[in-house]
């Protein structure tokens, strides 16, 4: 059950299985496994820090790519 609360109106929304399966997206990963680049990230308070570069997706699996200039 999904609600909205948006005052002062109240939305209530009743979705079943069904409904949902309908509304999903189909998925296909491209690749199995990537790099992400580390950058710096800003909180609300103002404090940076240093995201540190990772891999995601299956670490085992890891493709390079060629790019064409």
């Amino acid at each position: 059950m999904l609600k909205l609360d948006l005052n002062p109106i109240k939305y209530e929304l009743t979705l079943d299985a069904e409904l949902c399966d309908l509304i999903k997206r189909n998925y296909n990963r491209h690749t199995l496994g990537w790099t992400v680049r580390g950058h710096w990230r800003t909180y609300k308070s103002g404090k940076k820090t240093w995201i540190k570069p990772s891999v995601r997706g299956d670490k085992d699996k890891i493709t390079g790519k060629i790019y064409e200039v």
